[in-house]
């Protein structure tokens, strides 16, 4: 079993357009790195006993598309956002949002999600929160595992099921000029977004250069970002996934 571990503090930017923005960072001498293909699972008591209390625990699935084909298994396990302002407000009773989905949605601090990639050999993550008025901080405990099944084998005995499954297309890329900085392109069924990952000052700096002002940043979920879409589109969510499937355990 591996880990990582690290603060987090990261951002989402929306892309209107992902032809022009694959230009733009082309023309930055950006290079992709590393696609995958991930599949998402979240999981809760039939209660949502996680989701009341802010926190989620996650399965996450990642092929890769470039270069070698490789497969690996994410557990994590997130807690409680922090806020300047005080305690979050929670969307957990939203009549507005339940009738959006079967799937109960996410409190608005669980809706501020957090993911490194990578690993060592050794102990889980324990990452402590950190108040953010504009970034995205919060705890996380994260295990690289080897089987997964041995997760779903005991989740179902412990009281937990999937509540809700979603899907990306995420590109790693490495721009000149912009160390210290994770840079994710991701391809979603909500849409496409840029993830900035890194220190906040150097967060500013790259999301300057690609166009973007503080006022455009998003600290908000991608489960948050789907049912919002959803609500747009006036159509009943589910699993946020490519062509509507569902998306079943392996």
């Amino acid at each position: 079993m591996r880990h990582s571990a690290k603060q987090e503090i990261e951002v989402k930017l929306r892309v209107a357009d992902a032809a022009a923005m694959r230009r733009r960072l082309r023309g930055m001498g950006a290079r992709a790195v590393r696609r995958v293909h991930e599949m998402n699972t979240l999981f809760d008591t039939p209660q949502g006993t996680l989701r009341k209390r802010g926190r989620l625990l996650r399965l996450r699935e990642e092929r890769t598309q470039i270069g070698k084909r490789q497969t690996r298994y994410v557990l994590t396990f997130k807690g409680q956002v922090k806020r300047k302002w005080g305690r979050a407000n929670s969307l957990a009773g939203s009549r507005r949002y339940e009738s959006l989905t079967s799937v109960r949605p996410p409190a608005r601090d669980e809706r501020d999600m957090s993911y490194k990639s990578g690993g060592q050999a050794g102990k889980p993550v324990l990452r402590k929160p950190a108040e953010s008025r504009r970034y995205k901080v919060r705890e996380e405990t994260e295990y690289i595992v080897g089987d997964p099944r041995a997760f779903w084998a005991v989740a179902g005995p412990a009281g937990l099921r999937p509540s809700f499954r979603y899907e990306k297309f995420r590109t790693s890329y490495s721009i000149p000029g912009a160390s210290g900085v994770h840079v994710e392109f991701d391809e979603t069924p909500a849409g496409v977004f840029l993830e900035l990952e890194g220190p906040r000052r150097a967060i500013d700096r790259l999301a300057r250069r690609l166009g973007y002002r503080p006022a455009d940043y998003i600290t908000r979920s991608y489960a948050a970002l789907h049912f919002e879409e959803c609500r747009r589109r006036g159509k009943r969510a589910g699993d946020m996934v490519f062509g509507g499937r569902k998306v079943m355990p392996g």
